[in-house]
């Protein structure tokens, strides 16, 4: 859920910045959509070492890219009330993602950590 989704948005802001851009109803040409990508990048391949480091490496990785998320749906919501930009990108299907996958990976975590909890008691 964060690594393969992470590394697919690090190529598509890096790659295929304009077409993304046009998407959520930003401009081309953006040396932002550059640092996006970074961003993305590096939560994907903290979500795929995910995979061999576990315990609190889930937690550090969690709390990070939920913060990146929601700070985006943070975004996306803020850049609709000031410029009314309802494109697809900006207040559709990405927008509840930025919701939706913080929360269930917390919850997840949360439910994880819960069980180890009970079983070592």
């Amino acid at each position: 859920m964060v690594g393969v989704s992470s590394i697919w948005a690090f190529m598509g802001h890096v790659f295929d910045a304009n077409a993304v851009a046009t998407v959520i109803g930003w401009p081309p040409d953006s040396p932002f959509q550059f640092e996006v990508g970074i961003v993305n990048l590096a939560f994907g391949v903290l979500g795929l070492l995910c995979l061999k480091i576990r315990e609190n490496f889930w937690v550090a990785t969690i709390i990070g890219f939920s913060i990146f998320y929601l700070g985006a749906a943070y975004g996306h919501i803020r850049n609709f009330l000031e410029t009314g930009n309802a494109a697809p990108g900006n207040m559709g299907f990405a927008l509840y993602m930025d919701i939706l996958v913080p929360i269930i990976l917390i919850c997840l975590l949360l439910a994880y950590k819960s069980t180890i909890k009970y079983v070592e008691d």
